[in-house]
């Protein structure tokens, strides 16, 4: 595997250049005349010809669609989700969502030398209902973001614009 496009290209220059060697697609071994007959996928794992760069086109959306597919026979698919807040201490909050906010703090955790505390979890009936209000609060409160999804507010401030986020 190469480690970048460049690397690639050179590789392939070489190959060109060598009249004991030929450059070939990665799937049918059609042999390459110019380097305008080559197409390279983002993730560089070879080098197609037009038809089969297609088709490995065709094969990953294939792909995506059955992850998606496996992904909705999950229990937690389409089930309840929770928007949480945990605490970091000094001010500083995470607000996300999640089927399990107990177990996505315990996953946080692992990497904060800080006792997280789960402060918050409220039930939707679906993930996109619980995305949806969290996206409202974190529109809310971009002027407190300290990173990502942690903002640093006063748990007043918070608690009042949750609230409010709730009523709408």
């Amino acid at each position: 595997m190469f480690r970048d496009r460049e690397e690639l290209l050179i590789w392939i220059a070489e190959g060109f250049a060598d009249p004991r060697a030929s450059v070939i697609c990665t799937d049918c071994s059609k042999i390459f005349k110019t380097m305008e007959e080559i197409y390279i996928p983002e993730d560089l794992r070879g080098i197609y010809c037009e038809k089969c760069y297609q088709l490995e086109r065709i094969d990953e959306i294939t792909k995506l669609k059955q992850s998606i597919e496996e992904l909705k026979n999950t229990p937690a698919f389409g089930k309840d989700c929770y928007l949480y807040v945990i605490y970091a201490g000094d001010g500083i909050h995470k607000i996300g969502i999640s089927h399990d906010p107990i177990s996505r703090m315990n996953q946080i955790q692992i990497g904060n030398h800080r006792k997280l505390r789960l402060t918050l979890s409220i039930v939707f009936g679906s993930r996109e209902a619980a995305r949806t209000v969290e996206k409202q609060l974190h529109d809310a409160l971009s002027e407190y973001r300290a990173s990502g999804e942690w903002f640093n507010i006063s748990p007043q401030i918070l608690g009042a614009i949750i609230f409010e986020c709730l009523e709408e």
